[in-house]
């Protein structure tokens, strides 16, 4: 999706946009999307709610970005696990 992709190329940029999305994966894991706001996200990461939407123009953009996260992940995941020899179920349900 391209409106979740980094607005920045700088590596700090990209770091920042990491640790917003990781913040924002945390508390919406713990408060859910409508529980979890972008202050308590910006303050997770030690920033402005502005500095939030810098990267994110909405929290609807953000919930996209940690998504597409998760997505990544789970995809590695499911990489580095194919080739132990686990069957298919045991894969499953360690991802």
């Amino acid at each position: 999706m391209a409106a979740t992709r980094p607005r920045t190329t700088t590596p700090e940029g990209r770091e920042q946009r990491e640790r917003i999305l990781r913040a924002a994966l945390e508390l919406f894991t713990a408060h859910g999307f409508r529980g979890a706001s972008l202050d308590a996200v910006a303050a997770a990461v030690g920033i402005s709610r502005q500095g939030v939407l810098h990267y994110f123009p909405s929290k609807t953009h953000l919930l996209l970005g940690v998504l597409d996260l998760r997505d990544e992940e789970t995809a590695a995941q499911a990489g580095q696990r194919a080739g132990d020899g686990s069957s298919l179920g045991d894969n499953l349900l360690a991802l």
